[in-house]
């Protein structure tokens, strides 16, 4: 399958998020604030942040040293 125009970079999402082993919320965050330039914009960000704020609610809203 051919990498779409929205994600060519010097390393895809899919890539890091795989090399990285991020989980679904991580990895959603890395692929809408990668494209946003290419492809939704301002709408690719809201989902991105969207995505912070579930892993947020995952994680509890704790500091961490």
């Amino acid at each position: 399958m051919e990498t779409p125009k929205h994600y060519e970079a010097k390393i895809t999402p899919a890539e890091y998020i795989h090399a990285n082993d991020l989980d679904f919320f991580r990895g959603n965050v890395v692929k809408y604030v990668s494209r946003d330039k290419r492809k939704n914009g301002a709408e690719d960000i809201r989902k991105a942040i969207w995505y912070c704020e579930r892993l947020l609610k995952e994680i509890g809203d704790e500091r961490t040293e």
